[in-house]
């Protein structure tokens, strides 16, 4: 089926948009930038192994939000082999000089004898020797991004796959996935690339029950929030553990060197760049204010980041207690940072219950007091949060039985910390 592509308008904006046009206009630092380019792949139609319920609908809006993003956007819906292989080969001319090449693919997937492979719409798989003519591989697909400053590959293609369990094997050694990747070695991915899975290394995803999967989902609810982008994969990853239960884990491999952030597209049509690794003087006491002079895109991010806070936005509060915890962006302040906390925790964030438990336990901004960390703790661990989840169970370490119950559920849910403080205790 031939490339569809898509030239939409949307005329509705955020509110982090709406900030950041304000910003902006006001601040005439902005570095403008262009460059910006994606190709997303739709893979539901499969003539050979059934529809997958998601992918068209995952192509089509993650598309559209890239394109609100700034992004110029190639969609491909049901691409076969051939429709593949000629979309990554323009992409590879269009990905020479970008500021970012991003690739996003929803459908099946493979991975074989160390090897991942996306899986076309035409594919048969009858054998595995099949495998290498009639899919495409992950390289394929980073050497697609080639030439550009940031490289990003989004992969929501871990799901279950029949024909790789029914295929015929030739060699009785071959290892074949049922349908999840194998790990990647980060140290060949090249500087300022990241490659993100719905799921992590030898586990499957799930097609969901919505319009989207759960990992594309999770995806566009932060897509276009101004976050650091390994802050947004994070993010990505405790949505959809909380949304599957902690049945699916989704991973990054990544070497990126500088701080990068997505952009924004504003109403006239400008996008703005917020991809930098900005120097900010850590040890200013406040962070910058949008009439400051001479601002860079990055102490942009933090004035976005401050209005979205105090409108009540409990991920940004959650954020900039950690940039005062740990002095990013701003100086470093422990009780501004237990503020912050506070104010998202009793919004029933759960990752700031966890932070505030965690400055009640250490001391920092607050008297040092167990007793209150692990209450908060406890509240973010029965909401599912992997960290509370571990540091209610050391938090009780004196009564064995309720530490242990504790670090299983931390332990199912893949906390390698918590699995290890279960084997002592056994």
């Amino acid at each position: 089926m031939r490339a569809n592509k898509m030239h939409w308008i949307h005329a509705p904006k955020t509110l982090v948009v709406a900030v950041l046009a304000f910003v902006v206009l006001a601040t005439p630092a902005v570095v403008l930038a262009d460059g910006r380019v994606a190709l997303v792949v739709g893979n539901s139609t499969y003539a050979h192994i059934g529809r997958l319920p998601n992918p068209d609908n995952d192509a089509a809006d993650m598309s559209a939000a890239l394109r609100r993003l700034g992004f110029e956007v190639t969609t491909e819906f049901n691409a076969d082999r051939v429709e593949m292989t000629a979309a990554l080969r323009a992409f590879t001319r269009r990905s020479a000089g970008a500021d970012i090449s991003l690739v996003f693919y929803a459908g099946h997937g493979i991975e074989m004898d160390g090897v991942n492979y996306l899986v076309p719409v035409d594919a048969r798989l009858e054998r595995d020797v099949d495998v290498r003519y009639e899919t495409v591989t992950l390289d394929d697909l980073l050497v697609s991004t080639v030439g550009a400053s940031l490289r990003l590959v989004i992969l929501d293609a871990c799901r279950n796959n029949s024909l790789a369990r029914s295929m015929q094997r030739t060699a009785a050694s071959r290892s074949v996935s049922g349908g999840s990747f194998g790990n990647l070695n980060e140290d060949l991915l090249g500087d300022e690339t990241l490659v993100a899975y719905a799921a992590a290394a030898g586990t499957t995803a799930a097609d969901g029950r919505g319009r989207n999967s759960p990992y594309t989902a999770a995806l566009l609810s932060h897509l276009e929030t101004p976050l650091e982008i390994l802050t947004l994969f994070r993010r990505v990853r405790a949505q959809v553990l909380s949304s599957t239960n902690g049945a699916q884990r989704p991973h990054e491999y990544q070497s990126l060197v500088g701080e990068h952030y997505l952009t924004r597209t504003l109403g006239t049509g400008t996008s703005v760049t917020v991809s930098a690794a900005a120097a900010i003087d850590p040890a200013a006491a406040d962070p910058p204010r949008a009439d400051a002079p001479g601002m860079d895109v990055a102490e942009l991010h933090i004035v976005a980041l401050r209005e979205l806070a105090e409108r009540g936005d409990a991920e940004a509060r959650t954020e900039f207690g950690e940039r005062y915890e740990h002095g990013r962006g701003v100086g470093r302040d422990y009780g501004v940072a237990v503020s912050w906390f506070r104010r998202a925790a009793e919004q029933e964030h759960a990752p700031a219950q966890a932070a505030l438990g965690y400055m009640y336990s250490a001391g920092r901004g607050v008297g040092q007091d167990d007793a209150v960390a692990v209450s908060w703790y406890r509240r973010a661990a029965e909401q599912g949060n992997i960290r509370a989840l571990y540091e209610t169970g050391r938090g009780m370490a004196r009564d064995e039985d309720a530490a242990v119950g504790w670090y299983r559920r931390a332990a199912d849910q893949g906390h390698a910390w918590a699995q290890e403080q279960l084997d002592r205790l056994r």
